[in-house]
């Protein structure tokens, strides 16, 4: 793997000015220095990372998965309707990127709403 981060972003809107309000992006997280890989075979998706430190690679995720209209891959433990969903891509180096949001949404009626996201990204290049 190449890069794993979280990134924060912050978008409001104040309703009786038409105000939208930006903050700025801020990178939470950077655990790019740690080693990981994942293992992608036909129905399952695992993740395992050795943390800056440590000797042994220690297994972060496992889920089956299921690619939806080539952008999205939903990965769950049972059942679909609980799958959690990211966007995926390949770019033009050839690496895969995954985008897993959290979105938390706070609106109060006539006045204002906001969302606070959190981006967990992973690049990942093809094993040599």
């Amino acid at each position: 793997m190449i890069n794993f981060r979280s990134i924060r972003y912050n978008d409001s809107v104040w309703i009786p000015e038409k105000t939208y309000y930006r903050l700025e992006d801020v990178l939470l997280e950077d655990k790019s220095k740690d080693e990981a890989f994942a293992v992608i075979t036909d129905n399952n998706f695992k993740l395992y990372a050795k943390e800056t430190g440590r000797n042994d690679f220690k297994k972060m995720m496992s889920a089956k998965y299921k690619i939806e209209n080539r952008r999205f891959m939903m990965m769950y433990k049972f059942s679909k309707a609980s799958a959690g969903v990211s966007q995926i891509g390949i770019d033009e180096k050839g690496y895969l990127i995954l985008n897993y949001p959290k979105v938390v949404e706070n609106v109060k009626k006539g006045t204002y709403f906001s969302y606070y996201a959190v981006i967990e990204q992973y690049i990942f290049e093809k094993a040599k």
